[in-house]
C-alpha cells in the first residue's frame, strides 16, 4: 500500500485485457478495507475493493461501480496443508467447505 499524500499508479486492467494504469493521489492509507469502504461512502474518493467487501454498500446505494469493466488487481487463495496423508476429517471437511461456499461468497455484486 502506498503512504497517505503521496501520488502513485493504479495498475488497471479492461475485461478485454488492455493494460493501462491512472495516477492518483492517496487520501488515506489503511490495511483495514472496511475502513477503506467507510471513507468512500463518506466521500473522501475513489477505491478498489473487492466485491465481497462493498456488495452490501453498492447494494445499498452507498457506493456506485465507475469503472465496472476495469480490475485493479486480481488475487489468488490458496488452502495449504503439510501432506494430504494423515489430515484429520475435520480438517477435510472444512476444505470441502471453503471450496463449495468460497465461489458463491465471492462472486460480483453486480452480474453483467
Amino acid at each position: 500500500m502506498g503512504r497517505a499524500g503521496a501520488k502513485e499508479a493504479i495498475p488497471l486492467q479492461h475485461k478485454d485485457g488492455l493494460r493501462t494504469h491512472q495516477n492518483t493521489h492517496i487520501a488515506l492509507c489503511s490495511e483495514d478495507m472496511s475502513t477503506i469502504r467507510q471513507a468512500a461512502i463518506d466521500g473522501l474518493g475513489v477505491t478498489a475493493l473487492p466485491d465481497y467487501v462493498c456488495r452490501a454498500a453498492v447494494q445499498a446505494g452507498q457506493l456506485i461501480r465507475v469503472l465496472p469493466d476495469w480490475i485493479s488487481q486480481s488475487a489468488s487463495l490458496s488452502l495449504l496443508m503439510p501432506s494430504r496423508v494423515g489430515v484429520p476429517p475435520h480438517t477435510k471437511a472444512l476444505a470441502e467447505f471453503i471450496r463449495e461456499r468460497l465461489p458463491v461468497a465471492l462472486a460480483p455484486a453486480i452480474q453483467e
